[in-house]
Order: structure tokens, then sequence, then C-alpha cells
């Protein structure tokens, strides 16, 4: 199923090539994709250290990410080459996640930059093929395999509560 919803006002900062994605309303379907530079957004006012995630949505997201992103990722998440052997899909946990750390990859970003840039891209067959729940769902699970901690509520599917969620290194 395409992704059922629209991203209102979503930013990139540092993704897909230092543009900063900002519309009145985006489709992922293709349809609509807006960009400019320099646009400036609201502090957030958590961090994903917030406990922001339950356990239960990462099980979730683990069985989601088993189904569409293992197979080029691998199901331990420490990446591994493509179908042809050219290119390689990254480590997603540990301290080599995302070529670096998955907080040094994507400090001074947010939750809705982290999803938007992987429901964008992934899975590499088929991007934005997942519904917005099944992403954040996924990005939960990234979050507690980089041992991020959870919380007792499930993250919201919301665009503005995942731009309001910063990531930062742990205090």
């Amino acid at each position: 199923m395409a992704f059922p919803v629209a991203l209102r006002g979503l930013r990139t900062a540092g993704g897909l090539g230092g543009f900063s994605l900002l519309a009145g309303t985006v489709v992922l379907t293709g349809t609509l994709i807006g960009a400019t530079r320099g646009v400036q957004a609201a502090q957030p006012s958590m961090t994903i250290w917030s406990r922001v995630y339950s356990k239960a949505q990462s099980a979730r997201g683990e069985q989601a990410y088993r189904n569409s992103c293992g197979y080029c990722h691998k199901d331990d998440l420490s990446g591994g080459f493509m179908d042809d052997g050219v290119g390689r899909a990254p480590a997603l946990a540990g301290p080599q996640a995302f070529g670096s750390s998955l907080v040094e990859h994507w400090k001074g970003q947010t939750l809705g930059d982290v999803v938007y840039t992987i429901a964008s891209t992934m899975p590499k067959q088929a991007p934005t093929s997942l519904s917005l729940d099944t992403y954040v769902d996924i990005v939960t699970y990234l979050l507690e395999k980089n041992a991020v901690p959870a919380g007792q509520d499930d993250l919201p599917a919301d665009i503005p509560t995942l731009r309001d969620i910063a990531v930062t290194p742990p205090k």
C-alpha cells in the first residue's frame, strides 16, 4: 500500500542532498514533492532519550523490519552487499550504524527527518510502499537496537510530534 498520508511541513536538515523540504502538503506517492532551502523550524522540545516509544511498538517494528529491510540490511542490522554485489546496505545498529553511529549520523535532525528520509528511500525497490505507522514502528526498532530506552507509550505517526523530537547524544 502506498503512503496513505500527506506529510505537512516536514523538513529534512542535511538529508536528501542538503535540501530542506517544506511544502504546504508533501505527498509521498510522488505526486507532489516541494523543496526549499534554509527554512527555519522551531526547536524540538524533546529528544530521543525522552523515552518516546514503547517496547510493544519496537516489537512491531522488528517484524516489519525483518519483512521489508532485513534482506539488504540483514536481520541482525549488520548491513551487507546488495544482490548484484554492487553497493552496500549500511549497518543500522552499533558503532558503525550509518557509517558512524545512529546518533552521529542523525544528530541535529528530528525523528521527522529520520522517518521522512527512510520512507522516501526505502525499501530500495519500492520507496514509500509501507504505511506511515509501519515506518515509525521500524524507526522505533532502530532506536531500541541503538540503546535508546523505551517508555510506556507508542511514538505516534504524527508529523508535528516527530518534528518535535531531536536526535541528540545521550546526556
